[in-house]
């Protein structure tokens, strides 16, 4: 089994994407900074592997 399969995005409209452990209950990253969504993120998604995340808004 994949270890990601345990991994959930989320996204809220505060321009804001988190990567959590949904198993350990523990936030893994936040991503924010120069480079942010300069408006509300409306998807998120990761690929079959794990090691890209894509962001609209």
């Amino acid at each position: 089994m994949n270890e990601f399969y345990h991994v959930v995005l989320l996204f809220i409209l505060d321009y804001t994407v988190f990567l959590w452990d949904a198993e350990a209950a523990l936030c893994l990253a936040n991503f924010v900074g120069p480079d942010q969504h300069i408006q509300g993120v409306l998807a998120v998604d990761i690929n079959h592997e794990g090691t890209f995340i894509v962001s609209g808004g």
